[in-house]
C-alpha cells in the first residue's frame, strides 16, 4: 500500500516490506519523553464507541440460531495536548452517557487542570459541578452549548452563550481554540 502511495505521489523512495520492518524492529529502542507536567494542564475529553466482535457467526449458522445482537461499549479518553499523553481513560457500557462517565474519568487524575475542553455531549450541570469540585472554581471549562441553550446554569457557560449570541458560533470557536 505504501509503495502504491509513493508511486501516486511520484516519489521514488524505497519502502521496506513487512519482514524487514519486523526484523529491524526487534532491536529498536525508542526513548519516551517524560510525561511529567510542569503545571496545570489542558484536558481534552471525548468518547468513542467500540464494537465487540463475537466471532465469525459459525455457531449461529451451524445450529440455525438467530443472529445475536451486536453489542458495543464506550471508551472515554482524557488527553493532555501539550505532552500528547492520555492522562485518563474509562471503558463503560453502551448505556453510560458522556456526562455520567466524566466524574469517574477524572476521579483518579492527580494532575491539576487549568482548562477543560469537550464537545456538546458534556454540556450539563453535572459536568460543571464535578469539574469544579475536582479542580477548583478556577478551572476554565470550554464546552460548546447547544443552539437552544438558555443562561442560568453556570457563569462560564452563560458567558459562552452571550458570546455566541453576539459574535456567532464560528467566531466563538476560533477564540476558544
Amino acid at each position: 500500500m505504501v509503495r502504491s502511495l509513493m508511486r501516486l505521489l511520484g516519489l521514488s523512495l524505497p519502502v521496506p516490506d513487512f519482514s524487514t520492518l519486523s526484523r529491524r524492529g526487534k532491536g529498536l529502542h525508542v526513548l519516551q519523553p517524560s510525561p511529567e507536567a510542569k503545571g496545570p494542564i489542558t484536558l481534552i475529553v471525548d468518547s468513542t464507541g467500540l464494537s465487540i466482535h463475537r466471532g465469525s457467526g459459525w455457531n449461529e449458522t451451524k445450529h440455525r440460531a438467530g443472529k445475536t445482537r451486536k453489542s458495543w461499549c464506550k471508551l472515554h479518553v482524557g488527553l493532555d495536548p501539550d505532552s500528547g499523553e492520555i492522562v485518563a481513560s474509562r471503558l463503560t457500557a453502551e448505556r453510560i452517557g458522556d456526562e455520567t462517565a466524566l466524574p469517574d474519568l477524572v476521579a483518579d487524575l492527580e494532575t491539576p487542570v487549568a482548562r477543560f475542553l469537550a464537545d456538546g455531549a458534556y454540556d450539563g450541570t453535572g459536568v460543571f459541578t464535578s469539574l469544579q469540585d475536582k479542580f477548583g472554581l478556577e478551572v476554565e471549562i470550554i464546552i460548546p452549548p447547544p443552539s437552544s441553550a438558555v443562561p442560568g446554569l453556570n457563569d462560564q457557560r452563560d458567558a459562552h452563550i452571550e458570546s455566541i449570541a453576539r459574535d456567532g458560533r464560528m467566531k466563538w470557536q476560533a477564540e476558544t481554540d
